[in-house]
């Protein structure tokens, strides 16, 4: 019925019964579910069955804590550094003679030589998006061997003149365009697990800059912006769950400017970039709440700085039902329940129902609705209002946690 699109995030996908939940824990997926396709980002959950409509809810904040995620997104910063670092010192396997070596202009010589040999035009773009490759590889090896910084942007200034050169002296035509977006697409591969703690995240940037300039359809520029301020948040939240508040304070101040993409009424974003943004800022801030006393210890004024960013109560960017689509989803509840003769099947359904709705944040309003529902007779009424009950001591226990943080005690 489904098909579930990951990338560069974590996903957890659990069988309840006859249906799936579905948990993005970082990044993003994307959902096609019975023709019905939806996007869901970190902090988000889905149930998946056969018949039902793509009902998205909130995962709670004290969720990643549990062991699983907090193990497995732990899993997942090393598998990335990991990755990040082979990628690196691909490039720099790859880098030759660099531009700090006397032979470097015979090796430049050379190159427009090949250049000038080619049999084709076709022959003479790849060659030059080769050497523009080139050119990363040696900005790779100068930062490894810790040279000066203009000889880094130099570099990094050749590959994206390069590039430019080409479109603008081809005219854009078809053939260089598409060797040059078949180039960028693997390029941006190569550098997509790097954050902004990396040696060589300089070079990501220019790529994502470079391919924005080129070619606005593959990477629009605000597109390339929110990569940018996504892979600042992801570096602020495992500086902060590891404890390394030397990295927090130094990504902190490098993205200032960047978060104006989260305001609704100036961001250039579409809705759902700026939601996933939103999101992973929410995970940073219920971190911040967490081990506040770690970074108030360390610096002061970078914690009341931080803690200025965070709104006490975080708007939900889900959007409430409406009376109608409350009522479509009870009785489409409600077929599923009585669809079986046996009290004991329908029982069982009905525990999948209420699963299903589990800190969606109108939890309340559908077990009220299925409670109004049922046949006041149905011994299944019992189990809906044991459940409004556990939730009723659940939200007393947040708001008294809630009264406690606004009045200081836990920060």
């Amino acid at each position: 019925h489904s098909s579930i699109t990951v990338n560069e995030g974590s996903v957890s996908l659990e069988e309840l019964g006859e249906s799936v939940s579905v948990k993005v824990w970082d990044r993003s997926v994307h959902i096609l579910h019975n023709g019905e396709e939806r996007a869901l980002a970190v902090g988000e959950q889905v149930e998946l069955r056969g018949d039902n409509a793509l009902l998205i809810r909130k995962i709670a904040d004290s969720k990643f804590n549990d062991g699983w995620p907090k193990q497995n997104l732990a899993k997942d910063a090393v598998h990335r550094r990991y990755i990040a670092h082979l990628q690196h010192e691909r490039r720099i396997a790859g880098a030759g003679i660099l531009p700090t070596s006397t032979l470097y202009t015979v090796k430049r010589v050379a190159e427009e030589v090949d250049v000038l040999l080619s049999l084709s035009e076709e022959s003479r773009v790849m060659k030059r998006i080769d050497q523009a490759n080139t050119r990363l590889n040696e900005a790779a090896a100068l930062l490894a061997e810790g040279s000066d910084e203009e000889e880094v942007e130099a570099s990094l200034d050749d590959f994206r003149g390069t590039l430019l050169d080409l479109v603008t002296g081809t005219g854009g035509d078809t053939i260089t365009q598409e060797l040059i977006e078949k180039s960028m697409v693997a390029t941006i591969a190569e550098v997509a697990a790097l954050l902004p703690d990396d040696e060589g995240y300089v070079i990501k940037q220019v790529v994502l800059e470079t391919t924005a300039d080129i070619t606005d359809e593959l990477l629009p520029e605000e597109q390339a912006q929110a990569v940018f301020l996504s892979d600042s948040l992801t570096t602020l939240n495992e500086a902060i769950e590891g404890g390394d508040i030397i990295v927090l304070e130094d990504t902190w101040i490098e993205m200032q400017s960047s978060l104006t993409l989260l305001d609704q009424e100036t961001s250039p974003l579409d809705d759902y970039a700026r939601k996933e943004l939103k999101l992973l800022f929410a995970r940073f801030a219920y971190e911040v709440r967490e081990r506040g006393d770690e970074v108030s210890s360390f610096n002061p004024e970078l914690f009341q700085d931080i803690v200025a960013y965070i709104p006490q109560a975080p708007a939900s960017v889900i959007q409430p039902l409406s009376n109608e689509e409350l009522q479509t989803v009870i009785q489409a509840m409600l077929g599923r329940i009585y669809t079986f003769k046996m009290p004991r099947s329908r029982e069982n359904q009905l525990q999948l129902e209420i699963i299903a709705i589990v800190d969606h944040n109108e939890e309340g309003h559908f077990l009220r609705a299925l409670y109004n529902a049922l046949p006041e007779q149905s011994h299944l009424r019992d189990r809906v209002q044991r459940q409004l009950t556990m939730l009723r001591w659940e939200k007393a226990g947040e708001v008294v946690e809630l009264q406690k943080t606004q009045s200081g005690e836990t920060l």
